[in-house]
């Protein structure tokens, strides 16, 4: 029998290498920045991991925080309970864990950039495979959308960064393919189900996604037509999304005593428009309210504080920072939320002008290339379902904190809608100003993305040494020296920029800190105080229970006597005076009496 070698049989035959060749370019390019980032972690993650371990212990209560979402916390846990990993493995199962969301982004984005093309194929009322478009084919609008979802995951979110910002991204993937569907008449009823679920999964991810869930519901009801059939299946999506929030509103109810669905935002903006005290909130600042519960100021200058009661994790401050800050108030500002605005807009417009400007400049190609740009607003008018929602994120961000990983999501579906509607009309050559297009943006991503996979290619193939694990190092240190799983540490620096990593890994509880902020470096220096002060703030750490105080930097001034180096790493220890029995290079916990023969 012969083939069939008619021109919708090449076509699809094309697209399904273009689909195959991708993925295993998104696999290999992944998996390789997965690996050559697996010994880093945020400090967020620390927060997760404890949360995780929360989750296996049985310990519910323990596991809800004001501040962190659970979802993520769940993988992790599954991970670990799977693996069951030494502290030298344990970051690379993070990484693991953050590849195989980054496999689940891939095919919930799959599902949207499909219903993209077929909706694009609609609106040019083409069949729905795009095949009879002969002036842009649908094989070049997919490589255009690969090319967002490289750049979105692997440049703004990133597998060297290992928060949940992959996950939520995969669930607004999946809420805006609903929408395309539900705007196209094609919808069910259980479509609806589908986007409440999603919403649901990403609130359970992160806390933003609880008012944006709102966002999605009221433009997929607006989005199905006749309000009469448009209703009763909005509410099926309402419905779901309330069913999946549920348990942790409530569980957060019975932890805070009100009634929220997470208090992160709320923390933000006393930070960052109301300039309340990045950290230890005392309540000095007026109108800020009066802390119910705040750290323990134990020296004055520099500032050091304890907070071993009552949370008992890594690093008990940033766990819940809202439970230290319970009692705050915050309050409109419009100047200073009016600055902090403008600077976060800055941030979306470097974003949109990503891969080297080369965004905004096809963009810009494809628009001016077109053969009826005085409809422009009515072909972007058609993606208006899309766009709202991506602005929404965008606006919430903006109002707080905008960073390349939380908006990632947001700007693809912009972006996506601008370069969709800028070539919605048929001209003469849009195949060749396209494919042009596309194959720019694919040569900018590959400039962004070839130095981790050439770095990671080089790590596997032994051109280079096995990337350091220094938290690891000092963790494994500090056992030799006697430093026992659950015992107290301190910090005297921010514990929660390096300190926190070591002490996860080592299983021990850091209690209290100097707090240096790492955006005043010339404020609060342990190093730059009176060599007095430097002995009375060790006492006073001595007196929390602390068993080793570690510093992340090199001792320097009068005080530098007494600090030793952690093994060969740049962590320095000081031990207490009676914490630790030295013995040669090494020490050892002071001998249990009951053991003296």
């Amino acid at each position: 029998m012969e083939a069939d070698s008619s021109p919708a049989t090449a076509a699809r035959r094309s697209r399904r290498h273009l689909r195959v060749g991708f993925w295993l370019t998104a696999i290999v390019v992944g998996c390789l920045q997965a690996w050559l980032y697996r010994n880093v972690v945020e400090n967020d993650t620390i927060s997760h991991l404890d949360m995780a371990d929360a989750f296996l212990r049985g310990d519910w209560s323990a596991a809800v925080s004001g501040y962190w979402n659970p979802l993520y916390a769940w993988l992790l846990a599954l991970a670990l309970w799977i693996a069951r990993p030494s502290p030298y493995w344990e970051y690379p199962t993070v990484h693991f864990v953050l590849f195989a969301a980054f496999l689940f982004a891939l095919v919930c984005f799959e599902f949207f950039l499909r219903e993209l093309i077929r909706f694009h194929a609609r609106t040019r009322k083409t069949d729905s495979s795009g095949e009879d478009d002969a002036a842009a084919p649908s094989i070049l609008w997919m490589a255009l959308g690969y090319a967002l979802f490289l750049w979105s995951s692997l440049s703004l979110i990133g597998l060297g960064s290992s928060n949940p910002d992959m996950l939520v991204a995969a669930f607004v993937y999946v809420a805006a393919g609903l929408l395309l569907r539900i705007r196209s008449g094609n919808a069910r009823w259980t479509d609806f189900a589908w986007l409440g679920l999603a919403l649901g999964l990403g609130y359970l991810t992160k806390q933003i996604m609880f008012p944006l869930a709102f966002v999605f519901i009221a433009v997929g009801t607006f989005s199905a037509g006749h309000l009469r059939r448009a209703i009763p299946v909005g509410l099926v999506a309402l419905a779901t999304f309330l069913l999946v929030s549920a348990p942790l509103v409530i569980a957060l109810y019975g932890v805070k005593g009100r009634v929220t669905f997470g208090e992160s935002g709320k923390f933000a903006y006393a930070v960052l428009v109301n300039e309340v005290a990045y950290r230890h909130w005392q309540g000095e600042e007026a109108g800020s309210g009066t802390p119910l519960h705040p750290t323990r100021k134990i020296f004055s200058d520099p500032a050091t504080f304890e907070f071993d009661r009552p949370i008992q994790v890594t690093y008990p401050l940033w766990y819940d920072i809202t439970y230290w800050y319970d009692g705050l108030k915050i309050h409109f500002d419009f100047a200073r939320q009016a600055k902090v605005v403008w600077n976060n807009l800055s941030e979306i417009k470097r974003d949109l002008l990503g891969l080297n400007g080369g965004l905004i400049t096809g963009f810009l190609v494809l628009l001016f290339a077109s053969s009826a740009r005085r409809s422009i607003l009515k072909d972007f008018s058609a993606y208006w379902f899309l766009i709202v929602p991506a602005l929404a994120g965008l606006g919430l961000y903006s109002l707080t904190l905008v960073l390349d990983r939380y908006v990632a999501p947001f700007l693809v579906l912009l972006i996506s809608s601008a370069f969709w509607a800028a070539g919605a009309r048929a001209l003469p050559e849009k195949k060749g100003v396209l494919a042009g297009v596309t194959a720019a943006l694919w040569f900018m991503l590959a400039l962004e993305l070839v130095p981790d996979v050439y770095a990671a290619a080089g790590d596997l193939a032994g051109r280079r040494g096995a990337d350091p694990h220094p938290y690891w190092q000092v963790a494994e240190e500090l056992k030799k020296m006697g430093l026992r799983p659950g015992d107290k540490v301190a910090s005297i620096s921010y514990a929660n920029v390096n300190n926190v990593k070591w002490a996860r890994l080592a299983r021990a509880k850091i209690v209290a800190e100097v707090y240096h902020s790492i955006y005043e470096p010339e404020k609060n220096d342990f190093w730059k105080a009176r060599p007095t002060a430097q002995q009375e703030i060790i006492r006073a750490l001595a007196k929390t229970g602390a068993r080793v105080i570690v510093s992340d930097e090199e001792p320097r001034g009068p005080g530098a006597a007494g600090w030793r180096r952690i093994g060969d790493t740049n962590y320095f220890a000081h031990f207490p005076s009676g914490s630790f029995l030295l013995r040669g290079n090494h020490a050892s916990p002071r001998a249990d009496k009951s053991k003296i023969t």
